[in-house]
């Protein structure tokens, strides 16, 4: 059939519903019938074949099927005014803004439902496309998906292995702290035993200190009866050697021999008493004078008793302040280690509070998120609609409710692990506190000894 240059022939065919895509069905029964006759429409005003899916920014306007080889119809069968399918199209494009508007663009996935029913007319080679399209963002998820799980694998491979660190890093810290703890028991048996050695002789020593002063207060006492003794003694021969002096000057005066041969039988006799007197002298004098020696070599023993037992007495001072210290020590290392294990706790609780407080904030932002969309919903539930969309409006709101209680629920159970960690957390400062402050009592006990 021949045309005009302005007109070209359509023949109207049904198009081929394909499966798995989105199409208008109502804007197809409308656009074509079951052998329709050609439509006779103004070149410029055509509109090329537009298939896309479906988008939910930009609802596509549905567009004919690509025309087929013009075919001639018979001159006694007109084919339709052109505004029919302008006006058709323009009703398409109308519904479908109605059915934009009636979707909430930031839920789009969660309403996947309100646009079911919607198809275009698709060519196969934009069939093609959209296939390579999902299975590329297919492909991608997949991707992102191994990615996401590999980076998880490999961060939960690196908190084994700190936790494996930690654990081994505790373990050689235990294992320090009990060969510290044994040394210092060891050095703390050692001298509590030279303690108790020190103090028996030092009792001992003063055993014996006490025995020679007994025995030197003794020869002392001897002494001072030998000396009572002597004084007589030494008395009598000042008397008997004055005697003597007297006999000589009368003896050098003496007028005759005779006179002169008495006085010197007179005086021989007083110097044979003065001998005597002179041997119990000696005796006494001796005996002096070995009292005297025994004394000195009692002073020597007591001396060098002192001596010891002032060494002795330094020692246990010595070795008083070193036990002193051991057990200071023991006690800051049993302090350290308590503290250890509060701060080891403290670090757990922490990092198990940022876990908690980490998985709760995605729960927050859905809550949030949940909140929007049921204020949405709510919104377009007082507005004038009819009561079928009503009725699925209420329902969507349901759903979102139920929802809501959910993740309502799970915010809850999170909170309160939270709160239960946090007063875990609070009951660990005051004891942490009371540790700081005895340790640092316990220091300075320890300056005190090293000054």
């Amino acid at each position: 059939m021949q045309s005009d240059d302005k007109t070209i022939n359509i023949v109207q065919v049904k198009p081929k519903e394909i499966k798995g895509l989105r199409t208008y069905q109502s804007d197809i029964k409308q656009a074509s019938t079951q052998n329709a006759p050609p439509l006779k429409i103004n070149k410029d005003e055509a509109r090329s074949p537009k298939g896309t899916v479906f988008n939910l920014k930009e609802p596509p306007i549905p567009a004919p099927p690509s025309a087929p080889a013009p075919i001639s119809t018979p001159a006694s069968n007109p084919a339709p005014a052109p505004s029919k399918l302008e006006s058709l199209v323009v009703d398409s494009e109308k519904k479908k803004e109605k059915i934009a508007e009636s979707i909430d663009f930031k839920t789009k996935e969660a309403n996947k439902e309100q646009i079911a029913g919607i198809t275009n007319y698709i060519t196969p080679n934009e069939v093609s496309i959209a296939e390579k399209l999902r299975e590329e963002k297919k492909r991608e998820e997949e991707l992102n998906k191994k990615i996401e799980e590999e980076k998880q694998e490999k961060e939960i491979l690196e908190k084994k292995e700190e936790i494996k660190r930690k654990e081994e890093e505790r373990k050689n810290n235990e294992e320090k702290i009990i060969e510290e703890e044994k040394r210092l028991e060891e050095d703390l048996r050692k001298i509590l035993i030279e303690k108790s050695e020190l103090s028996k002789r030092l009792s001992s020593l003063n055993v014996r200190e006490e025995s020679i002063k007994q025995e030197k207060e003794s020869i002392l006492n001897k002494k001072s009866g030998i000396e009572e003794a002597l004084g007589p003694v030494l008395n009598k021969e000042e008397a008997i050697e004055e005697k003597i002096a007297n006999m000589e000057k009368q003896e050098s005066t003496a007028p005759t021999p005779k006179e002169r041969h008495n006085l010197e039988q007179k005086r021989w006799l007083e110097e044979q008493q003065r001998r005597d007197v002179e041997k119990e002298k000696w005796e006494k004098e001796k005996e002096i004078e070995s009292i005297n020696i025994n004394i000195e070599k009692k002073d020597i023993l007591i001396s060098g008793l002192d001596d010891k037992i002032n060494k002795t007495k330094e020692r246990i001072e010595e070795i008083g302040k070193e036990q002193q210290e051991k057990e200071l020590n023991q006690k800051l290392k049993g302090l350290s280690k308590i503290k250890d294990e509060i701060e080891v706790q403290w670090i757990e609780l922490n990092d198990k509070k940022k876990e908690l407080e980490e998985a709760l904030l995605p729960v927050v932002e859905k809550v949030k998120e949940i909140e929007v969309l049921k204020q949405s919903i709510e919104a377009k539930e007082h507005s004038e609609i009819s009561s079928y969309e009503q009725r699925k409006i209420e329902q969507r709101r349901w759903d979102i409710e139920d929802k809501q209680r959910k993740i309502a629920q799970q915010r809850w159970d999170i909170e309160g692990k939270i709160k239960e960690v946090s007063s875990k957390i609070d009951t660990l400062r005051p004891k942490y506190q009371f540790a700081l402050k005895e340790e640092e009592e316990v220091q300075m006990k320890l300056d005190n000894i090293n000054t």
